[in-house]
């Protein structure tokens, strides 16, 4: 198998297709010798998720670890759903843990997620890396990263409203999803949720006889550094320190991360040094992430419920671009939340462009566009065929 046809082979699963369940990718796993027993940290939630992981890989790297990350979706190729040391898998590693994966899935039972979720068990387990952080798919309970038996942690970063078909329409339904990767012997962690969402969380905890701890907000920004895409947080015992992830949500995240640390240690150890390196290194693309073109500015979000929504309006709305002339270029899937999207949306929007998201599951632009006109009725609101055709006199 080389790197082509690991990717055929993977796009013949069709991303689209979800089948929620245990079974499969648990019994694939035991054919493959069970690569996924290894030291990980595990977290879930609605939004934040991605965040989270990130800078716990970059914090424990640079303490020294050799770390494999885990995330989903990809923004441009597959291996980057599969970080080693903080890189995309090789091509070559991916066709050689493809070719393992696919070998132990002769009937090709396993769904896009699945197979992608063993491969990078696979490619961890051959790069011999020390700790895995890993970031759930969908859901929790039923997702195919909670296969792993006895993590070191585990984390819930937020709970909104978001794959209720698969989840359930209530916070404490959610909840008590994203809450059932809660292990024995692995400590708990979650933010200050509505009480809802907690008291499931915490009846997850019980049932799976381990600890739920609560972690209040401490750290704040200081400032933003807008040009180079960082703000500075303050408000720990560590002092202050870059951040290179924007966004008025991250400071929480940060707390998060730090309450995970702080209950690893000595387990794990991350020296000051390490822990500040960490963050001003970490990357995280498409979360309030600003690009320059040329004189010009964008700034790629990936919001696509209604919490990340708001965030995104928020931290939009206290930066020096708020003032600008902006053109928002808005796709979106129609099984999301579109309604509940828009009108966390609609009060910083002026000039909109709908363009048909790259996905079978595309929301059709012109009824983006009409949503977008009955949200924000102040709006100038066109449509595009394609991305490049909105940014057509922008560049």
């Amino acid at each position: 198998v080389n790197y082509e046809d690991a990717l055929r082979a993977l796009e013949e699963r069709q991303e689209s297709r979800v089948e929620l369940g245990l079974e499969r990718v648990r019994a694939h796993l035991e054919r493959l010798g069970r690569p996924d027993r290894r030291p990980a940290i595990h977290v879930a939630g609605t939004n934040g998720k991605g965040s989270v992981c990130a800078i716990l890989e970059s914090v424990y790297r640079a303490s020294g670890l050799k770390t494999g990350f885990y995330s989903s979706p990809h923004l441009l190729d597959p291996r980057e759903r599969i970080a080693i040391d903080g890189k995309p898998v090789s091509r070559e590693a991916f066709a050689r843990a493809m070719a393992r994966a696919l070998e132990a899935d002769p009937d090709k039972s396993l769904t896009y997620f699945e197979l992608i979720t063993a491969v990078a068990f696979v490619a961890f387990a051959e790069a011999g890396c020390e700790l895995l952080i890993l970031e759930t798919g969908l859901g929790g309970r039923l997702d195919a990263t909670n296969v792993i038996e006895k993590p070191l942690a585990c984390a819930v970063s937020s709970i909104d409203f978001d794959h209720m078909a698969q989840l359930g329409v209530t916070l404490e339904a959610i909840a008590g999803e994203k809450g059932a990767i809660f292990k024995s012997g692995a400590p708990a962690f979650a933010p200050a949720l509505p009480l809802e969402a907690y008291h499931a969380l915490e009846r997850c905890a019980k049932d799976a006889k381990t600890t739920l701890t609560t972690v209040e907000p401490r750290r704040g920004s200081l400032r933003n550094d807008w040009d180079n895409g960082r703000q500075l947080i303050g408000g720990g015992p560590e002092g202050s320190f870059w951040l290179s992830l924007m966004g008025e949500r991250q400071p929480r995240n940060v707390d998060l991360c730090r309450a995970i640390v702080n209950a690893l240690e000595p387990q794990l150890r991350v020296p000051t040094e390490a822990w500040k390196k960490g963050l001003e290194s970490v990357r995280w693309p498409g979360r309030f992430d600003i690009r320059r073109i040329g004189e010009r500015k964008l700034l790629l979000d990936g919001a696509h419920n209604p919490e990340a929504a708001r965030a995104l309006a928020a931290s939009w709305a206290k930066s020096p671009f708020s003032g600008d002339k902006a053109r928002w270029i808005i796709g979106m899937l129609a099984d999301k939340d579109v309604l509940g999207v828009l009108a966390e949306l609609a009060p910083v929007l002026s000039q909109v462009v709908a363009v048909p998201a790259p996905s079978p599951r595309a929301l059709a632009v012109d009824e983006l566009a009409k949503l977008v006109r009955a949200a924000a009725p102040q709006a100038t609101v066109t449509t595009a065929a394609s991305l490049d055709e909105a940014l057509e006199g922008w560049r």
